[in-house]
């Protein structure tokens, strides 16, 4: 998957190849999109969140939260997809730092 791409539904298109490529069973025939929930809608437990997250580490060499913030809801698709746009942002702003 491309990470080099930017803006809102870009990141949304890049968490929804993130659930399907580590929840392929679970998810197949379901919508994924910034209103569906993750538990709820999905049916992702608690140990397929911190999968989701560890996938989304990997995947941006970075880590979802710094050591002196609080987690991020994870609630939604599209909650997600923030998250990965704040990473962004941050990878962004390292790159451009002297």
């Amino acid at each position: 998957m491309s990470t080099n791409r930017t803006g809102p539904s870009d990141a949304l298109a890049d968490v929804r190849a993130l659930i399907n490529a580590n929840f392929a069973t679970k998810v197949a025939g379901r919508r994924l999109d910034g209103d569906t929930h993750l538990v709820h809608d999905l049916g992702l437990d608690s140990m397929d969140l911190l999968t989701l997250v560890a996938a989304i580490e990997n995947e941006f060499d970075q880590p979802v939260v710094g050591a002196d913030e609080p987690p991020p809801e994870l609630s939604t698709v599209g909650a997600v997809a923030e998250v990965v746009e704040r990473m962004r942002a941050a990878a962004e702003q390292d790159d451009v730092a002297p």
